[in-house]
């Protein structure tokens, strides 16, 4: 079975102006399931996937 994602977001926080805070992120196993996530920042998440993106 062909792996669909490398990463899952299955949660949101935002603040009281509705903009996002933090995201729960997943890594997604060979299986297409997702493991145990972490609570991170929107910046975070952001820059992470920025960086991924470059490699």
């Amino acid at each position: 079975m062909t792996k669909l994602a490398d990463y899952f977001i299955s949660g949101v926080w935002k603040d009281s102006s509705e903009r996002i805070t933090d995201v729960m992120l997943h890594t997604v196993n060979e299986n297409n399931s997702f493991n145990m996530g972490a609570k991170t920042s929107e910046l975070n998440a952001i820059n992470f996937f920025e960086i991924k993106k470059n490699y």
